[in-house]
């Protein structure tokens, strides 16, 4: 539903996100991140996310954050305000190394 990423010189930035997030996903067959919302390097989501998320998931060879997936690297950033909501039903289902369920970090 949502993929936000920046660069080193251009943070992205969403200042909140309100909603419910039903039945998203992401289907590779590599790496599989975030199946309803992915905030990657130089990315922010400063004054959080306010919303349900219902049977959404990741699958590929690697996956993470069924629901969510935020990532930052030694050398970059990416933020989330707070998190409010409910948590059902979302997976990651990875085929050749470990999953993360519904928020990864």
């Amino acid at each position: 539903a949502i993929n936000q990423v920046g660069d080193s010189s251009n943070m992205a930035t969403i200042k909140s996100i309100t909603g419910n997030f039903t039945n998203n996903y992401t289907l590779t067959q590599a790496r599989s991140s975030g199946g309803a919302i992915n905030n990657n390097a130089y990315s922010q989501i400063t004054n959080g996310i306010n919303g349900n998320f219902i049977g959404n998931y990741a699958s590929g060879s690697y996956a993470q954050g069924g629901a969510i997936y935020n990532y930052a690297s030694s050398n970059s950033t990416a933020q989330i305000g707070n998190i409010e909501g409910d948590f059902i039903g979302n997976y990651a289902k990875s085929s050749s190394s470990s999953a993360t369920a519904s928020i990864s970090a």
